[in-house]
């Protein structure tokens, strides 16, 4: 089932942040709507390492040219990525590795392993941990 129609209204909501007047709000206020804005940006950050990671499972390189970013007529799936995404290449390749390493193998089959670091990735998923400390980490 595709979330984009969920993600727009979302993004809807969101944009009203943008309206707010921030001189009207009290010190108190500002301090907690700023860290509860970092705390939804760290989960949309944690949504983008994980769809990237898919995408780079599903454009490997044994998949040849039904791969998803060759299927799509890209050499390098971090181009792909920085094409549909509108970010840079290396901004790219930095989800793309961050995605890949939090993400289980591939198995025979076909079947996704477990993850690697599920600590890591549950942290990533409540939006506790910053992406910049994932990767540390």
């Amino acid at each position: 089932m595709p979330i984009s129609p969920r993600l727009a209204e979302i993004f809807t909501d969101l944009s009203g942040v943008l309206r707010v007047d921030l001189a009207s709000l009290t010190d108190d206020e500002l301090m907690a709507d700023q860290a509860a804005l970092e705390r939804v940006g760290r989960v949309v950050d944690a949504a983008r390492i994980r769809f990237a990671g898919e995408v780079g499972t599903r454009s490997r390189r044994e998949l040849g040219d039904e791969g998803l970013s060759r299927s799509q007529n890209f050499a390098s799936t971090p181009m792909f990525v920085s094409v549909v995404t509108g970010t840079s290449i290396s901004e790219s390749k930095r989800r793309l590795d961050l995605g890949k390493r939090l993400r289980g193998a591939v198995q025979l089959g076909g079947t996704t392993g477990p993850e690697p670091y599920p600590l890591v990735s549950d942290a990533l998923r409540r939006g506790d941990l910053a992406v910049d400390s994932a990767a540390t980490i």
